[in-house]
């Protein structure tokens, strides 16, 4: 473990622990892998609001030094091939200047030890495919691209916006 690194399991009702989630998702959105926009500031409150009364969240906040430098957003979802509960890493973020020391990998450990102890069966995670920075850490991590039958290929993320 880095020295000077502490990993914290965030209370998003303790309005310090949610200032550091906001700086942190926003420095995300604002990055090219984030989108490349700052989030609109109406958000904040609507995350405030709702984001502490999601049961099956967990929220990792990475501190060096005291300072707030990676974020980590995992929701529960159901694998029913399973039959158990899986953890997605929806956001995911160190932030630039502290890249490259570990810190990610440390935030991975930890999400991992939390699922193990959770007994969730797997953890999943997008990545853009041109970010082969995050790929190369999620594959050296055991992730790898999903596929049942090598016939029918590897399965793609998808989506389809409902709101703006």
């Amino acid at each position: 473990m880095i020295d000077n690194l502490h990993l914290l399991h965030a209370n998003l009702s303790d309005s310090n622990q949610f200032e550091d989630f906001w700086m942190l998702l926003n420095e995300y959105a604002k990055d090219i892998m984030g989108g490349g926009a700052s989030l609109p500031i109406e958000r904040k409150e609507q995350l405030r609001m709702q984001l502490p009364n999601i049961k099956d969240s967990y929220v990792l906040i990475a501190y060096m030094d005291g300072q707030p430098v990676g974020l980590a957003n995992c929701f529960v979802s159901f694998s029913t091939f399973n039959a158990a509960p899986l953890l997605n890493i929806h956001d995911f973020v160190v932030r630039e200047n502290f890249r490259s020391k570990g810190i990610a990998r440390a935030m991975l450990d930890q999400i991992e030890k939390y699922s193990r102890e959770k007994n969730y069966c797997k953890l999943t995670l997008e990545v853009l495919e041109g970010n082969k920075r995050a790929r190369h850490l999620y594959n050296s991590f055991g992730f790898a691209s999903y596929e049942l039958d090598p016939v029918m290929g590897k399965a793609l993320f998808l989506d389809k916006k409902l709101t703006e």
